[in-house]
């Protein structure tokens, strides 16, 4: 399962909501700004959300991946990274943050491989963490 995700910067880490995904599918990638601080990926201060997101992983066995450089550069504070990956059973490239856009935020890039557990692939399925408003099958 791949899934693209941007929680707003005042909203919590849900455990519930990561619990849906996480526990759904055998194999996950999370992609997207987390809205996380730690320095456990480069960040130069740990905010709630950080803290949450490690304790998350670290309970469940997923592996937290971010590049080596800054995805953010905010206007009133120090460059960080909260554009990160989260993963279950799935290998998946170092991240790398690339300036292509004219924003104050850099994407990530990195490649993935999924070997299904199954001679079929799992079947798609959308869970809707929130609103849904972003929910959309690949």
């Amino acid at each position: 399962m791949f899934v693209s995700t941007y929680p707003p910067p005042a909203a919590p880490v849900v455990r519930t909501y990561l619990d849906k995904i996480f526990s759904a599918f055998t194999s996950v990638v999370l992609v997207g700004d987390l809205n996380s601080k730690h320095i456990a990926w480069n960040c130069s201060s740990v905010n709630t959300n950080g803290k949450a997101l490690l304790t998350y992983c670290i309970d469940n066995k997923l592996s937290i991946h971010y590049p080596d450089r800054p995805t953010r550069f905010p206007h009133n504070s120090s460059p960080s990274v909260l554009d990160t990956a989260l993963t279950k059973l799935c290998s998946v490239s170092k991240p790398l943050a690339a300036p292509v856009l004219s924003s104050d935020h850099n994407p990530i890039y990195l490649k993935f491989t999924y070997s299904p557990t199954s001679p079929h692939l799992e079947r798609s399925t959308i869970i809707n963490t929130q609103t849904g408003h972003f929910s959309k099958p690949l």
